[in-house]
């Protein structure tokens, strides 16, 4: 299975190690990655700064970005809450409306896709 990933841009600049584990992780699993190097942000840091034009500017290129068929795997449980939960209200009957709804379907923070999608529990040794 080929996956997109997202990189946030938070993680992108302040966490890039995250980002790498994930996709070590996602290929020791048997996952193919792949990565676009020209996304950069869900809009989420505009729409929080109730800047929501910008943010839907952002989201129309995140979209464009992302539109085929394949799961899109994001570290960032707050991204993928902003793309699943903020973007119904900006794109809702948008000429991006169809394309949308294909990502909401598609993405998954890292850790809800290892458990849900690809059915791999998940363990931390306590010791």
């Amino acid at each position: 299975m080929i996956v997109d990933i997202f990189i946030p841009c938070f993680i992108d600049q302040i966490y890039p190690d995250t980002g790498l584990n994930m996709v070590k992780i996602l290929e020791k699993v048997g996952c193919g990655v792949n990565y676009n190097p020209e996304q950069t942000c869900c809009g989420q840091p505009a729409f929080n700064a109730g800047y929501w034009d910008d943010c839907k500017e952002v989201g129309e290129k995140f979209i464009r970005e992302f539109q085929n068929d394949r799961y899109i795997v994001c570290p960032s449980a707050s991204c993928v809450g902003m793309i699943k939960n903020y973007y119904p209200e900006m794109f809702h009957n948008s000429v991006l409306h169809n394309e949308y709804k294909q990502i909401q379907k598609n993405i998954f923070e890292f850790s809800d896709f290892m458990v849900n999608v690809l059915k791999i529990m998940l363990c931390v040794n306590m010791e």
